[in-house]
């Protein structure tokens, strides 16, 4: 999964809004619009800020770096795996 889907899901997952994620990350409305929308991507520190986020939500993400080619963005793309903690998963299928 690409790091764009990977924002979008843990949002959608949260059931938050891109306002919400963004100010919970200190960053502004239309940069979270940006990743959501493949447009740009964080630096290692507004990633790293992203990925604490999710750690504390029980959002776990295990970076796979470099997996395929994509010719269209010019380079190297890495994806991540998204583990949802098992309590909040049950929670949001019970509610």
């Amino acid at each position: 999964m690409d790091f764009y889907a990977t924002v979008k899901q843990v949002r959608q997952y949260l059931g938050i809004s891109q306002e919400e994620l963004a100010h919970a990350l200190n960053v502004s409305y239309v940069t979270i619009n940006r990743w959501e929308n493949g447009k740009s991507e964080p630096n290692r520190l507004a990633k790293s800020v992203f990925f604490s986020f999710c750690s504390k939500k029980g959002i776990v993400i295990k970076e796979e770096p470099n997996l395929h080619y994509d010719h269209k963005k010019g380079g190297k793309i890495n994806n991540y795996q998204l583990s949802m903690d098992e309590k909040r998963k049950a929670r949001k299928t019970n509610s």
